[in-house]
């Protein structure tokens, strides 16, 4: 092994020990080729078009990053970096020719801006599926010869290593990220009174407290698959289950509660907030780390809540006595028929009493009036008149 890409490697494994990040490591070679420019970046393939969460560059202008964003569906190197084996250096011209690329825009309005692109190779990283991590190395108009034979030579003995330094730093960050989650479990989710989860990507549950594995034994509600993932088992109970999931964990916004119920038991609550992060791993590992993403789910049961007075409920949302009765069963986990059956009256004069109490109070649903009765419930002890009436 040379000097130079013994340097390299070096720094790699340096990088990857103190978490500092593979382009550093690169810096010797793109010194030594300065009319080169270098790229990290990760890369998600797929929906309408390519997605790059990290790029990092060394020899590029300012606007490179902001010139290629503006064409990027025209890089050729997309389709080949899902083509091309892993365990060789990535050429581009054998997946494309420039002359294919020499009337587009992506040439016009990028490559011809950044010192004449014409070629480039890649060290691929890590592949999953459509997603990517590589090292690009552009090459301008009229780099060839020796100096493109010396620089390819370089990247194919840097390739193993890199691949290896990448796959160890995410081996690494993967389990400091198992590390937080095993303290987050005995720190702050046994101290939980509710049945909690903490859930990455599909509702797969990656911890829970003790409450909720109690809970999972007898439960004709809720269950973990083979897979760990947490499904409910009515059908129309699991639409709203992924429906939180998405919230949580896609949009990264608190979801919920909902409810869930059937015939043969009383019904319980779930709510999901986004946990942003328990170990901070690095933006270069988005892709693959599925712990990227959590999110705290907690099961409550309503008949554990504080009910609120039924004149409470009156006075504050100007309700009459049938609608306060139908309001509070269903903030109590029965559902509307089961609630109008307990107070002898038809399903549909039930249904027309909610309608008529949704619209009394301005609000837009059955659910989002439930809510509201379950937030007065849990601070009805702030309100007096219960004792007054004495």
């Amino acid at each position: 092994m040379d000097e130079l890409t013994s340097q390299i490697v070096q720094g790699m494994y340096g990088a990857v020990m103190t978490g500092g990040h593979l382009t550093d490591a690169l810096r010797p070679l793109a010194k030594r080729y300065d009319e080169v420019i270098f790229v990290f970046r990760l890369q998600h393939q797929g929906g309408n078009g390519q997605e790059y969460p990290y790029v990092e560059t060394l020899n590029a202008a300012p606007t490179f990053l902001q010139d290629f964003a503006r064409v990027a569906h025209g890089n050729p190197n997309s389709a080949a970096l899902l083509k091309a084996p892993l365990g060789e250096l990535m050429r581009l011209n054998r997946y494309a020719q420039f002359s294919q690329l020499e009337n587009t825009e992506y040439n016009h309005e990028f490559l011809r801006r950044h010192n004449n692109i014409e070629n480039s190779s890649a060290i691929i990283l890590k592949r999953e599926g459509v997603n990517t991590a590589q090292i690009n190395v552009n090459f301008p108009r009229g780099f060839n010869g020796n100096a493109l034979l010396d620089l390819e030579g370089t990247l194919e003995r840097l390739m193993p290593f890199a691949q290896s330094a990448y796959q160890l730093s995410l081996e690494m960050n993967a389990r400091r990220a198992e590390e937080a989650l095993m303290k987050a479990e005995t720190f702050w989710l046994n101290q939980l009174p509710t049945p909690s989860f903490i859930v990455a990507k599909g509702g797969v549950v990656k911890v829970m407290n003790k409450s909720a594995e109690q809970y999972l034994r007898t439960s004709p509600l809720l269950q973990l698959s083979h897979g760990k993932q947490l499904v409910a088992i009515r059908s129309e109970d699991h639409l709203l289950l992924e429906s939180l999931l998405v919230q949580t964990l896609t949009k990264r916004l608190p979801a919920g509660p909902i409810m869930l119920t059937n015939a043969f038991a009383p019904g319980i609550m779930l709510s999901g907030l986004p946990l942003h992060s328990l170990y901070d791993a690095p933006d270069y590992h988005r892709f693959f780390m599925v712990e990227g993403d959590l999110a705290l789910i907690t099961l409550f049961d309503p008949r554990d809540l504080p009910q609120a007075d039924e004149e409470l409920i009156q006075r504050l949302l100007g309700l009459t006595h049938k609608q306060s009765q139908l309001v509070l069963g269903l903030a109590n986990g029965a559902t509307l028929r089961e609630t109008a059956d307990s107070l002898g009256m038809s399903y549909n004069t039930a249904r027309n009493h909610m309608q008529n109490a949704t619209g009394r109070v301005g609000v837009n649903s059955q659910t989002e009036l439930v809510r509201l009765v379950g937030t007065i419930s849990a601070h009805s002890g702030r309100f007096s008149w219960g004792q007054d009436k004495a």
